[in-house]
């Protein structure tokens, strides 16, 4: 073999192995990419099923509510019936009663009443010293007697009444989203 000759087929297979490098180069970047689009689509895809599981039920619950508190007439028909029940009603007088016991400071309201009375000329002088350790019982008994009377007036049947009736519609639309 000449030269020239030798020349030209090291030409041709430096030409032969760099095309091969190249190809294989390529294979090797396309694989790299391939593998890490696809861990980023396993990812993304499981953040996608992680919401859908989250965010399905919460869905579901919010229509519900819309379609219940939407419609005044099947919120009224869906809220009536907790007007009866015995749970509910004990809860509602507990909470009222609370409510406007505190508001009311029947402590302070009775210790008041009893230092006035206990002030006054017609209380022999022996028994005005004792009358403002009538505090307590005179507060417990105003508590028992308003939660008591609290209890007479939300147990009873409101539920058929207008006025119950009344006060349901205006709450269905405040409930309103």
């Amino acid at each position: 073999m000449t030269d020239d000759e030798e020349l030209v087929r090291l030409r041709t297979e430096v030409a032969t192995l760099r095309s091969a490098l190249e190809a294989q180069r390529s294979s090797s970047t396309t694989g790299t990419t391939a593998a890490e689009s696809s861990r980023t689509r396993l990812i993304f895809a499981g953040i996608l099923i992680a919401m859908g599981a989250v965010l399905a039920p919460i869905s579901v619950v919010a229509i519900w509510a819309h379609d219940v508190v939407g419609d005044t007439d099947r919120y009224v028909e869906t809220v009536t019936p907790l007007s009866s029940s015995p749970a509910v009603k004990a809860a509602i007088t507990d909470r009222v009663a609370e409510v406007i016991i505190e508001s009311l400071s029947v402590d302070e309201l009775a210790a008041s009443a009893l230092g006035a009375v206990a002030q006054q000329d017609f209380i022999p002088p022996k028994a005005a010293p004792l009358i403002p350790g009538l505090e307590a019982p005179v507060a417990n008994a105003i508590d028992n007697l308003s939660m008591e009377r609290w209890r007479r007036l939300l147990t009873q049947k409101v539920s058929n009444r207008p006025g119950w009736r009344r006060i349901e519609r205006p709450m269905s639309k405040r409930l309103r989203f």
